[in-house]
């Protein structure tokens, strides 16, 4: 049985996950092990005891429930901790046109590397997009074409020395080997968002617990990121100071709030130790959930008219992570807010029926690369596997 085991270190939880390929393409979990912690807030670097503790506690729940004992591990890099560098470059044929091969598309990879890469981070993958031919014809996969010319962008996404090194120390003191460092928006885009809209361009936006990331997708690589300071974490945070609530009933009366609901006068209860059930008017607590998801639209939007030149250009939005995506009707409103449609699009191999998907999203995306492109380089499907993964393997060596 072939079989991956993941890390994703969120913004406020780390989930550890062992999976397995299933039936077309699907995701077995094998088991999963989930662990909150003080987190990070932007790019400010999480406090190294909490962090080792969340993952050892997360692998060790992961390793109790799969019943299998994780050696090596791939670990997602989330967005604070990336830079991204887009270069371009150019392959001339002196023989009056050749046929464009995969070594071709190496080349122009290795031609396109930054003179002047982030100091203090390292390269994990090179992603070519914007493919043209012949300087005008533009193609989404130039193998096997004929050309005089071949010209691309590049997406290089680096990570955080600093941060995989911390994260290296703490897996190898737990016996286990970092196979491999990836791009969590790089893996989330393409598990969540189809393959032609990739082609078109799209946003993804990752509201996460502490903060969200949005990253701007070109083809098959991530173009550029912003990461804004508001989480589902501020929700409930908000929800506990004014009805002075612990975090925990906070929490439980944000996941139970409907957007949809019209019935402001009836009230919500929730139990709260040493005082018992509290009741709690409906229309009090949307007017402590709504503005704070406001306030992230205006920002959301804000970053959206930095990120886009063109902003007649109209890009499909899709979301991901638990800090939004759980609450009814949250999405919706969200998208109210920005004026724009925001989807959430999970593929057929997403696990079904799994109340806890939007916190493990970025597990599963980062398990479906490893099982279905990186350690699949034969496959027949070259348009953009082969030519990424080598590059993969290269910077991760």
């Amino acid at each position: 049985m072939k079989l991956t085991a993941v890390l994703d270190i969120g913004s406020s939880k780390v989930v550890c996950a062992a999976i397995s390929p299933g039936a077309r393409g699907a995701l077995f979990l094998n088991g999963v092990g989930t662990c909150p912690y003080s987190g990070f807030y932007l790019g400010a670097m999480p406090k190294a005891g909490a962090l080792s503790q969340a993952i050892a506690t997360a692998i060790a729940l992961c390793e109790s429930e799969s019943k299998i004992k994780i050696s090596s591990i791939c670990v997602g890099v989330p967005s604070p901790f990336t830079r991204t560098r887009i270069t371009a470059a150019r392959l001339e044929s002196h023989f009056g046109g050749a046929k464009i091969a995969d070594e071709d598309i190496d080349k122009l990879i290795h031609l396109s590397a930054p003179m002047n890469p982030p100091p203090g981070y390292e390269l994990m993958h090179s992603t070519p997009f914007d493919y043209i031919i012949n300087g005008s014809e533009r193609v989404y996969d130039p193998i096997g074409m004929i050309a005089q010319s071949l010209e691309a962008s590049v997406s290089h996404v680096y990570a955080d020395n600093a941060f995989t090194e911390m994260l290296r120390c703490c897996l190898k003191g737990l016996g286990i080997e970092t196979k491999l460092f990836i791009s969590s928006a790089f893996a989330d885009s393409h598990y969540i968002i189809p393959q032609n809209i990739r082609q078109c361009g799209s946003l993804l936006l990752d509201c996460g617990g502490n903060h969200c990331d949005i990253s701007l997708i070109r083809g098959d690589a991530v173009f550029e990121t912003i990461s804004i300071g508001i989480g589902g974490n501020h929700i409930t945070d908000d929800l506990a100071i004014r009805l002075r609530l612990p975090t925990e009933a906070a929490e439980e009366l944000k996941r139970r709030y409907d957007f949809f609901d019209s019935d402001m006068l009836s009230y919500e209860q929730v139990f709260a130790p040493h005082e018992g059930y509290v009741s709690i008017k409906r229309s009090v607590i949307a007017s402590i959930v709504r503005p704070r998801i406001e306030e992230l639209g205006m920002y959301i939007s804000d970053s959206i008219a930095d990120l886009l030149t063109d902003t007649s250009y109209d890009l499909r939005i899709f979301l991901t992570g638990a800090g939004i995506a759980p609450l009814y009707g949250g999405m919706e409103y969200l998208s109210e807010c920005i004026g724009m449609r925001i989807d959430s699009s999970l593929p057929p191999s997403a696990i079904s029926e799994d109340e806890e998907l939007p916190g493990r999203t970025s597990a599963l995306a980062l398990a479906h690369f490893i099982l279905y492109e990186y350690c699949n380089t034969n496959r027949s499907d070259k348009r953009f596997g082969k030519k990424t993964i080598k590059q993969l393997m290269m910077n991760n060596s």
